[in-house]
């Protein structure tokens, strides 16, 4: 690879993770359109993307601190969205979008008093945020797979306890690092 190759090569994160920001506005309209099909390709890009942002990050050594904020706020908009738009539709229970939203709340709240507290802290996700993101992208998934295919009931069912679970776990953890 050329210098000029590597040069660029630390800003690929940053791209594909802004890739997922850009596709936001599109999930959406699909999903209030409901073209569930498109809603379901948008999602499963944008749930990839998440995964492949981080693996290049690592193997292009190109982690930097724009990336650490950028990714979680790109996950924050793109299943937030996607909880909201499929509660309107009737897909998701709005407990669970309320209990979502409101977590994310906490820790925005929570982030800005320990930053003004202690300059340049970074909270770093811990594993169970990491797993209820997943869980949240595996429930977008199956509640628009589930629209085109109506088998996946009792998985979207199981899932949306679990992901109600680790919220509340999450919660618990990062108010006890706050």
């Amino acid at each position: 690879m050329t210098s000029t190759g590597r040069k660029y090569i630390k800003y690929l994160p940053n791209v594909v993770t802004l890739g997922r920001v850009v596709l936001v506005p599109f999930m959406v309209m699909a999903i209030v359109n409901y073209e569930y099909q498109m809603a379901l390709i948008y999602v499963l890009i944008m749930g990839a993307s998440d995964a492949l942002d981080g693996f290049f990050a690592k193997v292009c050594d190109a982690q930097s601190r724009l990336g650490e904020r950028l990714d979680p706020l790109a996950d924050k908009l793109m299943l937030v969205s996607a909880l909201v738009a499929l509660t309107i539709a009737g897909l998701i229970p709005l407990w669970l979008t309320v209990l979502v939203v409101a977590r994310d709340i906490v820790l925005l709240v929570g982030s800005a008093i320990q930053c003004l507290k202690v300059t340049g802290l970074s909270v770093r996700p811990i594993w169970v945020s990491k797993l209820s993101t997943l869980l949240q992208i595996i429930l977008v998934s199956c509640v628009l797979a589930n629209q085109l295919w109506p088998v996946f009931e009792h998985i979207i069912t199981a899932t949306i306890y679990l992901t109600a679970l680790t919220i509340v776990v999450s919660s618990y953890m990062y108010l006890r690092l706050f």
